[in-house]
């Protein structure tokens, strides 16, 4: 019954989520980002795989995804994902873009996700999507909602 009603919802977040492009704040001008994940983060291959074919399918330039260790400041051109019950708080996942000093062109940008969230393909698009320069939205149906009902 769980399989059936995240597979529901994910076919309803796939139907709604590409009018998204009113969301883009920041953008990945200088680099095509590579993702990181860091410091032997357990997160499924097929899972951080379909989040980047979802925004691939919505025109996005991602790069290459990397198992390394990581600092806590990533590399330019980096999306880097850890793993971290506390920065998270209450929330399923958190993530934050650093630009460069006076323009809108991401330089990295770092995610956090919680220990228990890292088979959440839909978690991980979403904060995949804040990281490629998108906010949250109040629609419900979108996979940017700021509210989590999709995940």
């Amino acid at each position: 019954m769980k399989f059936l009603l995240v597979l529901l919802l994910s076919l309803l977040n796939t139907a709604s989520a590409g009018n998204i492009t009113h969301l883009k704040m920041d953008s990945w001008s200088t680099h095509v980002p590579n993702i990181i994940l860091c410091n032997n983060i357990q997160m499924p291959d097929r899972v951080i795989n379909n989040a980047i074919t979802q925004w691939r399918d919505r025109g996005m330039k991602i790069g290459k995804v990397i198992r390394k260790s990581c600092s806590k400041t990533p590399n330019y051109g980096e999306i880097a994902f850890y793993v971290d019950d506390k920065v998270v708080g209450s929330n399923a996942g958190y993530a934050i873009r650093n630009v460069y000093t006076g323009t809108n062109n991401i330089a990295y940008a770092r995610i956090w996700i919680r220990s228990y969230n890292l088979d959440s393909t839909i978690l991980i698009e979403h904060e995949l999507g804040h990281g490629l320069g998108y906010t949250d939205t109040a629609s419900s149906g979108s996979i940017m909602s700021e509210h989590g009902a999709i995940y």
